[in-house]
């Protein structure tokens, strides 16, 4: 997790030295420090949350461990239609459509 400016500057270190790197990264908040934009930019991350915060001390990580954490129990724990008794027989399926 890229948590801030300093962060973000050893990331784009670590990936001018192997790209692999690169999958490894999530960004956690956009930093209000100059030069995170770009940083960022460069390595084609995106941060999951702006909060408009400037205070260097990791607070976006928490709360961006949190969404990960949400995200991954919803794709693996959410029950099915079935599972949950729903009539999904007037239902359309938007997947099929046009």
């Amino acid at each position: 997790m890229v948590d801030g400016f300093i962060a973000m500057v050893a990331a784009l270190t670590a990936f001018r030295i192997d790209p692999r790197v690169r999958d490894y990264l999530f960004a956690s908040h956009c930093s209000q420090e100059p030069g995170y934009r770009r940083a960022a930019g460069e390595l084609g991350l995106h941060p999951m949350l702006d909060m408009d915060m400037r205070l260097g001390e990791g607070t976006g990580c928490p709360l961006a461990f949190r969404l990960i954490d949400a995200a991954t129990r919803v794709c693996n724990e959410m029950g099915t239609f079935a599972q949950g008794s729903i009539d999904n027989s007037g239902f359309v399926d938007i997947r099929e459509q046009p």
